[in-house]
């Protein structure tokens, strides 16, 4: 069941932030127990990666409903995803760090 397994990872997430397998750990301890395994979370995402762009759509189109944006105005963010391997590969390139790590490292930024 699609709802369950995306309802019971939104709770989770908001509960107890952590990896897939965390959440459906943690979500033992819920009222009702989930009814479904860890191969079914990830079958669901998948689900949800192909309605991605839809989702996001729909979800900016209502929160212009709730509140106008000042599309003048852009909001950066960056965060650097480190790696633990030796060498560098793909995307995954030394760079700056600012914990000081010796890791290749991804950096993302985001525009709001």
């Amino acid at each position: 069941d699609l709802y369950e397994i995306l309802s019971t990872l939104l709770y989770t997430r908001m509960l107890y932030p952590g990896s897939k397998q965390a959440a459906l750990a943690d979500a033992q301890s819920f009222l009702e127990a989930p009814r479904f395994q860890a191969h079914q979370i990830y079958r669901a995402l998948d689900v949800l990666a192909q309605s991605s762009d839809f989702i996001q759509a729909k979800l900016y189109q209502n929160s212009l409903k709730l509140r106008p944006r000042n599309h003048r105005v852009l909001y950066y963010d960056c965060t650097n995803y480190y790696f633990e391997i030796e060498q560098e590969s793909g995307d995954r390139q030394y760079g700056h760090s600012k914990e000081h790590r010796p890791n290749p490292l991804l950096q993302m930024g985001l525009f709001i």
